[in-house]
């Protein structure tokens, strides 16, 4: 992997967020609420593919012949909702480290989701009192792809997928 994208992990895993810090009432979480964040924190405007599917396609040339592209999907098919990045690089690293911290997300969400980022496993899945979510991630030397499925609450423990 690229010394890059070890910086940037490295960096996520420091940048804690005091329990002062973070608002336990988290503002409602939808696909619309997740798209406007996007927006805010990319400085991108989507491309509408229809009424449940965007893409922000994101470039960031900061070196001569080195550009860091990125691409983030959101999609809702009721009952769930799914936000893939698909990234080169540390600086999309920013991106998921942002939604990850999004207000729509608890503390304990969002260390949850840092602790499927850097957890052994490329497909996982956790349950919380107000949705589920399976997350896979892949990494290729070029690219790391890294999605979250948000569904409605499961009973019991989560369990791995297969």
């Amino acid at each position: 992997m690229p010394l890059s994208f070890h910086v940037a992990l490295l960096a996520a895993a420091l940048a804690v967020v005091s329990p002062l810090d973070r608002v336990e009432a988290p503002t409602p979480l939808g696909f619309e609420a997740i798209v406007n964040h996007l927006k805010e924190t990319t400085d991108a405007r989507p491309t509408r593919l229809h009424k449940q599917a965007v893409i922000f396609a994101l470039g960031e040339a900061y070196r001569t012949g080195d550009h860091m592209e990125s691409v983030i999907i959101v999609t809702e098919d009721p009952p769930r909702l799914a936000v893939s990045f698909l990234i080169s690089g540390g600086y999309g690293m920013n991106f998921v480290n942002e939604f990850f911290e999004a207000p729509f997300f608890t503390r304990a969400e969002s260390e949850e989701f840092y602790g499927l980022l850097h957890g052994p496993q490329e497909r996982a899945s956790a349950a919380f009192p107000r949705f589920a979510v399976e997350f896979t991630r892949v990494n290729t030397p070029e690219w790391h792809f890294i999605s979250l499925t948000l569904g409605p609450p499961r009973k019991g423990a989560p369990t791995p997928l297969p």
